[in-house]
């Protein structure tokens, strides 16, 4: 038996279109470097619908202090995030309709440095304002979703603003006969994504079709493709698997015991390292290992991936 497992990485750097506050998902949050925005949150509750029109959105600027505004999130009630609304106050309970999220941050631009803003969910229809500027819609209240917000994030003080409406819809999920408890709120963690200019949006690596962990095959493929945004033709990657050594061509295996398409643990390792692998195709520069760091809340965390 050859102790050698050959790596083909057929990978497509997919440069992604510039589209304003339309993007894919950031693959892997995570793993790169982030800044907890979960805690205390201002909220008001809307159950007329005129936040939009009163532009609950801006931070109100009176001209003196003796004018009257129309709402103050600084002295509203408060909501920790992530979490529904149902069961943080009793008078929420059996609300349904549009609900406003609001809270203030401190950040410090960095050169070099693209932000995004990353939602792990939101039930069920949101809109998201930073500092009075229109980021986006959302639909679906199990699902990530992320804006660019390099441009819109200042220096200092901002003020991120989330309307969250879970009122039931004939096409919606639930729909207006339900037979499960309908929550609301941003139920899943609010986050600052950093990322360099030139980074990996998105990414697969795994076994070849018709490669197998239990045969007597001498050779085994690795493939995959790597997403990049920001990147410019002429450029070069490399995409390195350091704990990938090889014995036998079953490799790569879960905690479990069965195959897993994604590769994560070694199994029956050798001496010999899987040699780094080189795209042939269109390559920005990046480079990229499956160790990952976990996330600390309220600071910025450091990856180890990405």
């Amino acid at each position: 038996m050859r102790q050698l497992l050959r790596g083909v990485l057929l990978f497509f750097a997919i440069p992604s279109l510039a589209q304003t506050h339309s993007v894919p998902l950031l693959a892997d949050p995570p793993s790169r470097t982030t800044i907890s925005l979960d805690g205390t949150w201002n909220t008001i509750v809307d159950p007329y619908e005129s936040g939009i029109p009163s532009r609950y959105f801006e931070p109100p600027k009176p001209k003196s202090k003796s004018e009257l505004v129309e709402f103050d999130f600084d002295h509203s009630p408060k909501l920790r995030v992530p979490g529904d609304w149902n069961t943080q106050r009793e008078s929420l309970l059996f609300y349904e309709g549009p609900f406003w999220y609001q809270r203030k941050f401190s950040y410090q631009k960095r050169p070099h440095i693209r932000v995004f803003l990353y939602l792990g969910a939101a039930n069920y229809r949101s809109r998201v304002w930073l500092n009075g500027i229109k980021l986006g819609e959302h639909v679906g209240g199990y699902t990530p979703f992320d804006f660019e917000v390099t441009n819109e994030i200042g220096e200092g003080e901002n003020s991120l603003a989330i309307e969250v409406d879970n009122t039931r819809h004939e096409d919606g999920v639930p729909s207006t006969h339900t037979d499960w408890w309908n929550y609301g709120g941003l139920t899943r963690g609010v986050k600052l994504i950093e990322v360099p200019e030139t980074f990996i949006e998105n990414y697969a690596v795994h076994l070849a079709p018709g490669s197998c962990g239990n045969c007597e095959r001498k050779l085994d493929e690795v493939e995959g493709w790597v997403q990049l945004k920001g990147a410019t033709q002429g450029e070069s990657v490399t995409i390195g698997i350091p704990d990938a050594q090889a014995k036998q061509p079953r490799l790569w295996m879960r905690r479990d015991g069965q195959c897993s398409s994604l590769l994560r643990e070694c199994c029956n390792c050798g001496p010999q390292k899987i040699r780094n692998f080189t795209g042939s195709q269109f390559r920005p520069e990046m480079t990229a290992s499956l160790t990952k760091s976990a996330s600390a809340p309220s600071k910025r965390t450091e990856p180890k991936f990405f």
